[in-house]
């Protein structure tokens, strides 16, 4: 009712094979009886060390492998491209055996064996050859240079910090490389597989990497406006990825910068502006947006899925806010006519929820034409065979009602995300039962919720989120709750905005909510509240908008709420009249 925050998972195992499900996105968007496909997941294997994989790795492994056995994961080769299929086959292979140093070294790795904990070989170095970063206000008596087989990373973080970070780099970067592989500067070493001494690139991508805001924002404001607001920035002039390491979970913003600068710099490209100056930036920013989801568990990783942010805003514009931007009007804008645009946000929003859409078409085959798409906007030359000319669009079904289709889900297309870390979650106004949402993982950290329109309970929301403490905006608009679930809405200190709207609590359930709770929204239409509430509802100091509309609270009572608060916007929502 308010104006509220704004998948399919492709499974990156890393190390090895790519693997899908059957997709939301197939032949026709929806089954017979009007319900959407399952979405469809890659997998990838990625031990990162030598050593033999722990007991939790070998566990990890067995439920991925029995998830493929099941039907529920679908193994590929890499296309019908021989070189594709041998860079899967050879991660299969150091999955297998993670001390075969021949395997090693035809990834590209080089892993430390004399170290406690393995480093991949990465030397530490004085931060003194800072080469085109030397006109930036680089705090450089702190900072040292870390050396990994693709980057090299000029940074002031602590040792400990920087080997993770490191990681968590090369990481990403084999992700990358075997999504995206038909792009890749480095795929002419694996068509070339009788000439083991092919050459590799020698040039590194440069990543600076800061230890606070403050410090990043000083580097950038003379030449990014609004630096500060951020905190990752790739710079195509400067051919660097700078970011901030202030909120070290934010890992959405590196992995979204990461992707512009491997699309750069390290594919085949011969583009030699920035890419999407003319036309079809929104792609450029769209799967910039899908990788941003890349979730790493032990030896293995998600990318996309129904769960990402990215979809759970755009669900949240589509469903709620009936807002959406087709696919058509993005394609023919450019850089600068996509980025003066007034709803740049729901730009963004809209080009990540297509790119989402397209991938998954045909369960899982539109990556293809997505790669073909990317290879024509950054000038790469696909290899002869590849089987997609790029997105069609009398062919796409990316239109408002296959889309509202799409991001519409049912029990069937919230299939299990082995993680409990999201931090956005709509599943309003979709087609779930409560079973589906029992069947989903508690989580521990969302700070945005919205369960809209759905039969949960109060057992139901407890279950899902045991200890709201992170929670700032809640949704359970006509749900199933009751009175008790003030119970748990104690358990949340951080709330600035609260729908109950059209549920059964009551007075007894406001008794529960701490006035120093930060809420500044809270919409409590066709509830049982009554006059009762009154003080406790003028006592919460943040309060800015209140709607007691269809309530028990009287003439009297909304007189004595003005007295006590006059600053409250009372009843801001014009309701109609059944």
């Amino acid at each position: 009712m308010a104006n509220r925050f704004h998948g399919f998972r492709f499974c990156v195992m890393i190390g090895c094979w790519i693997v899908l499900s059957s997709v939301t996105g197939s032949a026709e968007p929806l089954d017979a009886d009007g319900t959407a496909d399952p979405a469809v997941r890659f997998a990838v294997f990625f031990p990162l060390s030598s050593e033999p994989r722990n007991d939790s790795n070998r566990q990890g492994s067995s439920q991925l492998q029995h998830r493929i056995a099941s039907g529920s994961l679908h193994a590929i080769s890499g296309s019908s491209i021989p070189a594709w299929t041998e860079y899967c086959r050879t991660w299969r292979m150091h999955v297998r055996s993670p001390a075969d140093s021949e395997v090693l070294q035809r990834l590209g790795w080089i892993v430390n064996h004399d170290d406690e904990r393995p480093t991949l070989g990465i030397p530490v170095a004085p931060g003194r050859d800072l080469g085109p970063l030397r006109s930036l206000r680089l705090p450089t008596g702190q900072m040292k240079r870390w050396d990994t087989p693709h980057f090299a990373i000029f940074t002031d973080l602590d040792d400990q910090r920087a080997i993770d970070r490191a990681i968590d780099l090369e990481r990403f970067y084999a992700v990358w490389t075997q999504m995206f592989f038909l792009l890749w500067s480095e795929r002419e070493r694996w068509d070339r597989l009788a000439q083991p001494g092919a050459p590799r690139r020698s040039t590194k991508m440069r990543v600076v990497l800061f230890a606070d805001s403050e410090s990043y924002a000083r580097a950038l404001s003379s030449e990014v406006a609004g630096i500060e607001r951020s905190t990752g920035y790739y710079s195509h002039v400067r051919r660097t990825s700078f970011f901030h390491d202030s909120l070290p979970e934010d890992t959405a913003s590196r992995y979204h910068e990461l992707t512009h600068q491997l699309f750069s710099e390290a594919t085949l490209s011969r583009l030699r502006t920035p890419p999407g100056e003319r036309r079809d930036f929104w792609l450029v920013e769209g799967i910039a947006c899908y990788m941003e989801s890349t979730h790493f568990k032990d030896d293995w990783a998600t990318v996309g899925g129904w769960e990402s942010s990215q979809l759970q805003f755009a669900r949240h514009r589509a469903l709620a806010e009936g807002e959406m931007i087709a696919i058509e009007s993005l394609r023919p804008l450019g850089r600068l006519a996509f980025q003066r645009r007034g709803d740049l946000a729901r730009a963004y929003t809209f080009a990540a929820c297509h790119t989402h859409h397209l991938i998954d078409a045909r369960g899982g085959d539109g990556l293809n034409d997505v790669i073909a798409e990317l290879a024509r906007i950054y000038q790469v030359t696909l290899p002869a065979g590849f089987p997609s000319d790029g997105i069609a669009l009398d062919q796409d079904r990316t239109g408002g009602g296959s889309l509202i289709d799409y991001l519409r889900l049912t029990d069937e297309t919230v299939t299990p995300i082995d993680r409990d870390d999201l931090n956005n979650l709509f599943l309003g106004r979709s087609r779930l039962s409560i079973e589906a949402l029992d069947g989903i993982t508690p989580q521990r950290s969302i700070r945005w919720l919205d369960l809209s329109m759905l039969s949960a309970t109060t057992t139901a929301v407890s279950r899902l989120y045991p200890e709201p403490r992170s929670l700032e905006q809640l949704s359970l608009e006509r749900t199933a709750i009751d009175p008790s679930i003030g119970n748990w809405l104690a358990l949340a200190p951080r709330l600035r905005e609260l729908d109950l709207s059209f549920t059964r609590v009551d007075d007894t359930t406001l008794g529960h909510v701490d006035p120093a709770v930060p809420i500044e929204t809270m919409w409590l239409t066709g509830t049982r509240i009554s006059d009762r509430s009154i003080e406790l509802l003028s006592a919460i100091r943040t309060l800015k908008s209140l709607d007691l509309q269809r309530t028990d609270v009287t003439e009297e009572g909304r007189q004595r709420l003005r007295r006590l608060r006059p600053d409250i916007r009372l009843d801001p929502l014009e309701l109609v009249q059944p």
